[in-house]
């Protein structure tokens, strides 16, 4: 992933140049920019981390929230892709626990909608997964605990995400979230693995400054300094 990653840099570093004086060179750029971003919010290592997480909550994951990357396959560039919240649904399947999706889908049925938060609501699903819906309005304040497998490079995107999770309501004092960093492999010493991680620090940062337990054992703050 590292590779292909370094590979669309250097394309679209080769390129930036001519596209400055040339706007068809824009859409070319868009596209690369597009698969190198979904390497990152795809990455493979994010799932088998969410299956062990899962895996030691399963008990215990009621009003859970899987948030998924709406970019699928590099291969597909323009169209959201359900690809990673599919293999989510596996992990859930293999693992036992009752789901729902929210996607564009089940949001244009409103009596869905409201089944789907009603049974959420009584611990009927254990766990939804979604890709954007939910930066777009859907309100489900019984959301306590998010898994962010992917998060978008603009800021205001990411804290909009956050918000729908620490939504208050009725006997939940706190929302714990889990963001996925995407972490490029130490060996991998070219200043744009660098930028991947500055920018997944940059959001670390930002959630970690607000957490109760930012700097306690097994806090955000310790995770990455340990």
């Amino acid at each position: 992933e590292t590779e292909d990653y370094l590979d669309l840099t250097r394309e679209i570093n080769r390129i930036i140049g001519p596209a400055q004086n040339d706007d068809s060179f824009d859409t070319v750029l868009q596209m690369l920019r597009i698969k190198r971003r979904k390497i990152l919010e795809n990455a493979e290592g994010k799932l088998t981390v969410l299956k062990k997480l899962l895996h030691q909550q399963k008990d215990e994951i009621d009003f859970t929230l899987i948030f998924a990357s709406a970019k699928g396959d590099v291969e597909n560039e323009y169209r959201d892709d359900k690809k990673q919240i599919l293999e989510t649904h596996r992990i859930l399947d293999e693992l036992g626990i009752i789901y729902h999706q929210i996607t564009g889908d089940e949001t244009k049925n409103i009596r869905e909608m409201i089944n789907i938060k009603e049974n959420f609501k009584n611990r009927i699903h254990k766990v939804l997964t979604s890709m954007v819906v939910l930066d777009e309005g859907v309100d489900i304040p019984e959301i306590r605990q998010a898994f962010f497998l992917a998060s978008s490079t603009t800021k205001r995107s990411w804290v909009q995400r956050r918000g729908r999770v620490l939504r208050t309501c009725d006997g939940k004092d706190k929302s714990v979230i889990h963001d996925f960093l995407v972490i490029p492999p130490s060996s991998a010493g070219d200043k744009a693995t660098r930028r991947i991680l500055e920018d997944e620090l940059t959001r670390l940062e930002e959630f970690a400054n607000i957490a109760e337990n930012n700097w306690t054992t097994g806090g955000p703050f310790k995770i990455v300094t340990s």
